[in-house]
């Protein structure tokens, strides 16, 4: 039996190979974080609108996070859409919480994501807002991603330096 253990301190650090891993997985994550997430071409125009009947609601919530996303499910809709959690209000939360099974929505999408809900004749999320606040949300991420790849890059480039060290080290 192979246990393995992956432990990051300064000692690690020293070590080429792990700074190596190091850099790739910030490459790799920033990769992701940048081009995954552009919600820039979603218009009212490119979403689809849609009717459908409310199957079930699911809830998401991060421990210690009071922002909740939500899934909805329908009985005559193919896809299962999401509430982003940037767009979760308070208000929107209870609104959410108080649908029932059978309640008829009306509502905006791309891909997963509702841009805008209806319910009995009432907005519950504005296109405006939530495209807005997902922009913002996502943003963080792409910026996250702009940090990471340069980190990486760095972290590889410091490769020849730890392997000296460790070299100098061992006389």
């Amino acid at each position: 039996r192979i246990i393995m253990e992956l432990t990051f301190n300064v000692e690690n650090l020293s070590k080429p190979w792990f700074r190596a891993l190091i850099g790739i997985i910030f490459i790799v994550a920033g990769y992701f974080c940048v081009t995954s997430n552009d919600v820039s071409g979603i218009t009212r125009e490119s979403c689809v609108e849609a009717e459908a009947t409310l199957y079930e609601l699911r809830m998401d919530s991060i421990k210690g996070n009071s922002k909740r996303g939500a899934w909805l499910i329908f009985d005559d809709y193919d896809a299962s859409l999401t509430v982003h959690s940037s767009c979760a209000t308070d208000e929107l939360t209870d609104a959410l919480i108080a649908l029932k099974k059978g309640d008829k929505l009306k509502f905006l999408h791309s891909d997963t994501t509702i841009y805008e809900l209806w319910a009995n004749g009432k907005l519950l999320l504005d296109f405006d807002t939530a495209s807005k606040k997902i922009s913002e949300n996502v943003s963080l991420v792409i910026y996250m991603g702009y940090i990471l790849i340069p980190a990486g890059v760095l972290f590889i480039l410091s490769v020849p330096i730890a392997a000296l060290i460790k070299k100098v080290k061992k006389k």
